[in-house]
């Protein structure tokens, strides 16, 4: 397994880790198996003052390096420390973690990215503190000291709810992840986290639409050749994955329109739908090669142990499905750095609520409605409103968390988390980002090819959508889909558990639960097989609640918590 382990207090036999490279200063032991891809990226060194670790990929190492005038890379990270002892990760753009070993003072130092899509988890038990990059680097070494690992309830009821693990916490007790742009102290016994960015979406900029198109374009356009020009320093062929929405379109296109070409588009849906059609028709224009994974009978809905496990039980194994099915074929190319179209919806103040900011607080975004789930206040304290608290609690835990799954492959990122896009971007007033109006405006005005492909959520092209045109095969699409849902729309008064599917979707999971024996079959038995692992009495009851009388997307959501259980406890 690739990734880091550091511990202070007893140091293990053995690790996860294949054949780790070590460092140790006094009780603190440095263990170490990097991914064996952008190694010039890498540091994990020792001098008279610190043990440095530095993981994943730096995009803008070179111009730190040019900046302050140093010869190579250590050299201009060892200023960097000394500029900012506990901060210097905030000046580095990428996808990274890391850790800093103050060897007079005894401070431990660990951080993660700006997005957190490098995940760290840590834990401290009578005397021993142990970090890593992975629950399952980590929770061997617990169980190996003797440390019994303890469901977290509050943290599985939330799961089961909002498909993901919420504010930091993990499956286990006494077990926690460090989250978007902070940074954790260890010493003498103490942790303590410490936040040194945070993406803010107030005060926004008094500018008008044109100038806010102009200067997105032109931090979109460097966070894009950031990832297109890693990969190409090092030789890799880039990846990105095509769908029919937006923003991995706009990844795509911006790429080839800054002159790459050696790219591999990826694709994972349902057969003949817009999303393999539009990605299908962009790819063949742009003279890209392109990969399709067919999600077609709901066979990939059966990967639950495969996931659960390279997810670390931390976030629903049914938001990765395709690109774990797909990580074969990039295995077989010469993938370094992945880029995905994920977080592009917050430049569309996708998660607002209304024409202004609202207070934080936790409304609900929840793939199973059928229990109550009771979140603590406490959990919105850190966040100015309700849009950047879904950001932080919602989007980045449960999206960017699919990084997981392709991390022990390749590097994964995306261009709309790049900190200087964000930054700009999440700042925009709301009237121009509302209802995809700045997103349209940018493309039409900019890339109006890309703007002519049909968009899968208005069914329909995107310039068309933009200036109000009339689309037939929409239109034709809409008569056929009527009956349907005047169906449903009286299953649903009756609250009868039937649904028609009629969307372009990636996955029509009730169409696949009813239509096919083998995914049915699955979950029953797998719901069955695995309900008596939880112990909790209530938990137990809310889950056999939820699979019995839930849609087929509640159902996934019970089989998700019991292959936690049945990996982990």
């Amino acid at each position: 397994m690739y990734g880091f382990l550091i511990t202070r207090g007893a140091p293990p036999q053995e690790t996860p880790l294949e054949n780790p490279k070590t460092l140790s200063c006094g009780d603190v032991r440095f263990y170490y198996n990097p991914l064996p891809k952008f190694e010039n990226d890498h540091l994990f060194y020792e001098d008279e003052e610190k043990i440095v670790l530095l993981d994943g990929v730096v995009f803008n190492n070179h111009e730190l390096m040019e900046v302050r005038g140093c010869g190579g890379w250590r050299e201009t990270v060892d200023q960097m420390i000394r500029e900012g002892p506990r901060t210097f990760q905030k000046e580095l753009r990428g996808s990274f973690c890391g850790a800093l070993l103050k060897k007079g003072s005894g401070d431990l130092v660990i951080f993660t990215n700006q997005s957190g899509e490098k995940t760290v988890y840590y834990a401290r038990q009578e005397g021993l503190f142990i970090a890593a990059s992975h629950n399952n680097i980590l929770t061997p070494i617990l169980k190996k000291q003797g440390f019994p690992l303890e469901p977290d309830i509050q943290a599985h009821r939330e799961l089961l709810c909002a498909a993901e693990i919420l504010h930091g916490k993990t499956p286990f007790q006494g077990v926690f992840r460090l989250t978007a742009g902070k940074y954790l102290v260890e010493k003498e016994g103490n942790c303590e986290e410490f936040r040194y960015h945070m993406f803010r979406n107030i005060p926004e900029h008094n500018l008008t639409l044109e100038e806010c198109v102009e200067e997105l374009d032109k931090r979109f356009r460097k966070a894009v050749d950031r990832i297109f020009g890693k990969n190409a320093e090092y030789g890799y062929q880039g990846e990105c994955d095509l769908s029919g929405g937006l923003d991995s379109r706009m990844a795509t296109w911006v790429a080839h329109d800054l002159g790459y070409r050696n790219i591999l588009n990826v694709c994972y849906c349902q057969s003949g739908k817009i999303d393999h059609t539009t990605s299908r028709k962009i790819a063949d224009d742009l003279g890209n090669e392109y990969f399709f994974l067919p999600m077609d009978g709901g066979d990939i809905m059966m990967d639950a142990d495969e996931v659960v496990d390279k997810f670390g039980g931390q976030v629903t194994y049914i938001v990765c499905t395709g690109a774990n099915r797909s990580l074969e074929t990039i295995a077989e190319h010469n993938i370094g750095l992945c880029c995905t179209g994920l977080l592009g919806e917050l430049h569309n103040a996708y998660w607002t609520e209304g024409s202004a900011h609202t207070p934080p607080r936790y409304t609900g975004n929840r793939y199973s409605l059928v229990i109550p789930l009771q979140v603590p206040d406490a959990y919105g304290a850190d966040y100015d409103n309700f849009e950047q608290m879904n950001l932080y609690e919602y989007s980045a835990l449960l999206f960017l968390s699919s990084a997981l799954v392709r991390q022990q492959v390749c590097e994964v990122t995306s261009p709309f988390i790049d900190v200087e896009y964000l930054d700009f971007a999440y700042r925009i007033p709301l009237k121009w980002r509302k209802d995809y109006h700045l997103t349209m405006t940018w493309m039409t005005k900019k890339y109006p090819q890309a703007a002519r492909y049909v968009w899968q959520t208005k069914r329909m092209p995107v310039d068309t959508f933009y200036h109000g045109k009339k689309y037939l095969p929409k239109i034709a699409d809409d008569i056929c889909r009527l009956p349907v849902r005047l169906v449903n729309k009286i299953f649903r008064v009756l609250k009868l558990p039937i649904q028609f599917p009629y969307s372009s979707d990636m996955g029509p999971l009730n169409q696949w639960y009813q239509t096919s024996p083998r995914l049915r079959k699955f979950l029953d038995g797998y719901f069955q097989e695995n309900l008596n692992r939880i112990t909790d009495p209530q938990l137990r009851e809310d889950v056999r609640k939820t699979f019995r009388e839930g849609q087929t997307i509640d159902k996934l959501q019970a089989v998700n918590l019991l292959a936690v259980y049945k990996r982990y406890f």
